[in-house]
């Protein structure tokens, strides 16, 4: 059982201020070796075509499903994560360590962020990966977390979400 969730929210404001000073490299799609995708338990449906898309092109891909009561993991994916919002978290919102270094131990040369609301465990989760690309949505009335977002519009389809993020992701070449 959750308190409150506002010692998460302040602890996400405080990385937000810090994420300037951590070490940022802009990865394009096709240098990247493996992807870490954080999503919602309730959007397993709309994200496996995107998985098989990212399979198609032959990257490393672990996920991180966020969710509460999860059971096994249904992935199709070997390197499957999850955080079960129910007995995961401690009485202040926080994930446990284990949960953390867990997160903080898969690999990953780019975090793609498929959340469609602001969740302020999902933006701690990302935040604290070490990942120094970060691709995600954002709103308009919202702070970015990520290096890279794309404003999010009302249409609000995953799909069409990914498919802009991976769009640009391999034609935005850097030098």
């Amino acid at each position: 059982m959750i308190i409150s969730t506002y010692f998460i929210q302040r602890r996400v404001q405080e990385l937000k201020r810090q994420a300037g000073n951590r070490p940022h490299r802009f990865c394009a799609l096709p240098e990247a070796r493996s992807l870490l995708l954080f999503y919602r338990a309730s959007d397993q449906q709309e994200i496996e075509p995107c998985l098989e898309t990212l399979r198609m092109m032959r990257k490393s891909v672990s996920v991180y499903r966020i969710g509460e009561g999860l059971g096994s993991t249904e992935n199709t994916v070997p390197q499957a994560y999850q955080l079960d919002s129910s007995k995961d978290l401690d009485l202040w919102g926080f994930p446990t360590k284990a949960k953390l270094q867990e997160l903080v131990g898969i690999p990953a040369d780019i975090v793609i962020d498929l959340c469609r609301q602001e969740n302020p465990l999902i933006q701690y989760l990302v935040l604290s990966h070490p990942a120094a690309f970060k691709v995600g949505t954002r709103r308009i009335d919202e702070e970015g977390v990520c290096d890279f977002s794309i404003l999010a519009s009302e249409r609000n389809d995953l799909i069409y979400l990914f498919g802009q993020i991976i769009f640009y992701l391999q034609t935005i070449r850097s030098k």
